[in-house]
C-alpha cells in the first residue's frame, strides 16, 4: 500500500474531516486496526470502499475488498470473506495490479486451508507464488513456501513439506530475514518430529530458539521449549525433558496463557510419572484437570482424567485407575470425540479385565466393538480423501501448467497408492489381531459372571466374530485396490474364470505383497489355508514349480 502523502498519521488525518486523501487514509487505518478492533476496521474498509466506487477508482476498490475479506475471516465468516475476496480479485485483474493478485491469492488460500480445502489451498498458493517468482518478488516468496510446506505436513506429505520449508529457509537467510529463518528451522523441526528423528528435531529446534532468543520472541521461545520437551521425551531424556518444559511453563505463566500452563503442567507430569515421582505427577496432573475444568476445555479435561487414570492403574490403585478412566470416556463421549474415546476405552477395558470386576468391562466391550467400524471407516475415509486431494492438487497444477506432470511424477503418484493400499491392508491385520483379543477376553470373562451376564457377552462375542469377518471392510479395501489397481480384478477373472471369489481375494493380497500370516489375518483364516490357496490358484494359473506366483500376479495387465 503506498505512502501515506502527508506529515500526519492516517488516524490524525481522518479527525480532521478533510476529503483529499480521506479514502487512503481510511485504508491505512482499517489495515491497521484490523489486529486490534475488527468492528471499526470494517467500518471503515466499508467507507473506503463506498467513496473509491463513487470516484471509480478500481485499484482502491480492490484494496478496500481485500481489507474486509481479511477481517471477514478474522470473524470466521468464511463466505463473506471468499466473497469480498473474489471481487477484489476480479478488480486486480482488471487493473492489472499483480501484486495485489498475489496478495489476495494469499487470503483465498488461507480460507480453503482453515475450510479443509487442501487442493485448492495448493492450487491457489502456488499461483499466488507464480506471481512472485514472474515479478521476482523472492523475499516475499519465502512466506508462501512456508505455508505451503504446512498443507502437505496436513496432508502427510513430509517429504514434499521438507522441499518448501527448505526453500523458504534459504530466501530468508538470503535476506537475513530472522523471523523467518527461525520460522523455517521450526518447521523443519516439525518434520523430524512426525518423522521420528528425534535428534535432529533438536538440531533444527536449537537453532530456531537462538534466534527467537536474540529477537525477544517470548511466545515462539515457548512453543520451542515446549517441543525441545517432547523430541528429549521421546529419548527417554527425562532430565531434558523436564528442563525444557519447565522454561516453556515459566514463559506462559508470565504470559497468563492460562491453557497453554495446564497442558504443559500435563506434559511436566509425564515426566514425573516416567521418573517414578508420583505424588509431583499426580499435582501437574490434577492442575492440568482444575484449569482444563475453569475453562471449559472439555477435550482437555478428558486427557487429564486419561492422564490420572493410567497413572493409578501403574500404582495398582485399580478404584481409582477405573474412576478417572470412565470420567473420561465420559467426557470424550459428551464432546463426540470417537477416536479418542476409542483409546480411552481400551485402557479402561484393560484395567477392568485385571481385577474382580470384570464382569463391568462387558458394556465397555460393547461400546468398544461398536466404535471400532466408526473409527476404522473414518480412518479410512481421511486416508481417501488425502489421496483424493493430492491426486486433485496434481491435477490443479497440470491443468493450470504451473507444474507440467513427467512421467517420473505420474510414477511417484502410483507407488504412492500403492503405500496407501498396503496401508489399508495392514491396518486391516491389526484391527482383526486386536478384535481376536477381545473375543479371548470375553471368553475368558464368561467364567466370572451370571448366567445373564453371560447371554450379554454371547452377544459381545458374536459381534466381535461378525467384525473380525465382515465384508464391509474387505469392500472398503476393494474399493481402493481398484482405485490403485484399474481393472485388475476383472482382467484376472477374465483370463481365468476359474477363479474363485476367495481366490480373487488371495490374489490381490498377493499382488500388494503381503506375507501368507497377513494374508491369513485379514481373511480370518488359519496360514495353512492360505497355503492351500496359493497351491490352487498356482495350478489354475498353469504355473510350473519355476515360476514366481507372486511375480506372474505382478506381471497381470489392468490399468495403473
Amino acid at each position: 500500500m503506498s505512502e501515506f502523502p502527508l506529515s500526519q498519521s492516517p488516524e490524525e488525518y481522518l479527525e480532521t474531516g478533510q476529503q483529499e486523501h480521506r479514502t487512503l487514509a481510511l485504508l491505512l487505518t482499517a489495515a491497521e486496526l484490523r489486529y486490534s478492533n475488527l468492528e471499526r476496521a470494517l467500518a471503515l474498509a466499508n467507507e473506503a470502499e463506498e467513496r473509491a466506487r463513487a470516484d471509480h477508482d478500481h485499484n482502491h476498490v480492490s484494496r478496500a475488498l481485500m481489507i474486509k475479506g481479511e477481517v471477514q475471516m478474522d470473524f470466521r465468516d468464511y463466505d463473506e470473506a471468499l466473497s469480498c475476496y473474489n471481487q477484489a480479485l476480479k478488480l486486480a485483474r482488471l487493473t492489472g495490479h499483480r501484486i495485489m493478485q498475489s496478495r489476495i491469492l494469499n487470503g483465498i488460500g488461507a480460507i480453503h486451508y482453515n475450510l479443509g480445502s487442501y487442493p485448492q489451498t495448493i492450487a491457489v498458493w502456488e499461483r499466488s507464488l507464480g506471481i512472485k517468482e514472474e515479478l521476482g518478488e523472492r523475499e516475499s516468496q519465502a512466506t508462501t513456501l512456508q505455508n505451503l510446506g504446512i498443507v502437505y505436513t496436513t496432508l502427510g506429505q513430509h517429504e514434499q513439506a521438507l522441499e518448501y520449508y527448505n526453500r523458504s529457509l534459504a530466501i530468508n537467510i538470503e535476506f537475513g530475514n530472522q523471523r523467518g529463518v527461525s520460522r523455517a528451522y521450526h518447521n523443519i523441526a516439525t518434520y523430524y518430529l512426525d518423522t521420528n528423528q528425534p535428534n535432529s528435531a533438536i538440531e533444527f529446534l536449537n537453532r530456531s530458539l537462538q534466534i527467537k532468543e536474540q529477537i525477544g520472541d517470548q511466545q515462539g521461545m515457548a512453543t520451542t521449549y515446549n517441543n525441545l520437551g517432547n523430541a528429549n521425551f521421546l529419548l527417554k531424556n527425562y532430565d531434558n525433558a523436564l528442563h525444557y518444559y519447565q522454561k516453556s511453563l515459566a514463559i506462559k505463566q508470565e504470559q497468563g496463557d492460562k491453557m497453554g500452563v495446564a497442558s504443559t503442567q500435563g506434559a511436566i507430569g509425564k515426566v514425573y510419572a516416567k521418573q517414578g515421582d508420583i505424588e509431583a505427577a499426580k499435582q501437574m496432573f490434577q492442575a492440568h484437570l482444575d484449569v482444563a475444568h475453569q475453562l471449559g476445555q472439555q477435550l482437555q479435561i478428558a486427557i487429564a482424567f486419561e492422564s490420572l487414570g493410567t497413572l493409578h492403574a501403574r500404582q495398582d490403585d485399580v478404584d481409582a485407575a477405573i474412576t478417572y478412566l470412565a470420567e473420561a470416556a465420559d467426557t470424550a463421549r459428551q464432546i463426540g470425540a470417537k477416536t479418542y474415546l476409542h483409546s480411552i476405552l481400551q485402557n479402561l477395558i484393560d484395567v477392568l479385565l485385571q481385577t474382580e470386576r470384570r464382569n463391568q468391562a462387558t458394556p465397555f466391550l460393547i461400546e468398544f466393538v461398536a466404535l471400532q467400524k466408526e473409527v476404522f471407516n473414518t480412518e479410512s475415509d481421511r486416508r481417501l480423501k488425502n489421496m483424493q486431494a493430492l491426486y486433485e492438487v496434481e491435477q490443479a497444477r497440470k491443468e493450470s501448467e504451473i507444474l507440467r506432470l513427467s512421467n517420473q511424477h505420474l510414477e511417484q503418484e502410483a507407488e504412492f497408492r500403492k503405500k496407501e493400499l498396503t496401508t489399508t491392508a495392514l491396518y486391516l491385520t491389526q484391527k482383526n489381531e486386536m478384535l481376536r483379543k477381545l473375543r479371548r477376553y470375553v471368553a475368558d470373562l464368561r467364567e466370572f459372571i451370571s448366567a445373564k451376564g453371560e447371554k450379554a457377552l454371547r452377544h459381545v462375542e458374536q459381534a466381535v466374530s461378525e467384525a473380525i469377518g465382515s465384508e464391509e471392510y474387505w469392500s472398503g479395501f476393494e474399493r481402493q485396490f481398484q482405485q490403485v489397481h484399474v481393472g485388475y480384478l476383472e482382467t484376472l477373472s477374465a483370463r481365468y474364470p476359474g477363479l474363485t471369489p476367495t481366490e480373487l481375494k488371495v490374489c490381490s493380497l498377493i499382488k500388494i505383497n503381503l506375507s501368507t500370516k497377513e494374508i491369513a489375518q485379514i481373511l480370518n483364516a488359519e496360514s495353512r489355508s492360505i497355503e492351500k490357496y496359493r497351491q490352487r490358484i498356482r495350478k489354475k494359473l498353469n504355473l510350473g514349480k519355476d515360476d514366481n506366483l507372486s511375480t506372474f500376479l505382478a506381471g497381470i495387465g489392468g490399468v495403473e
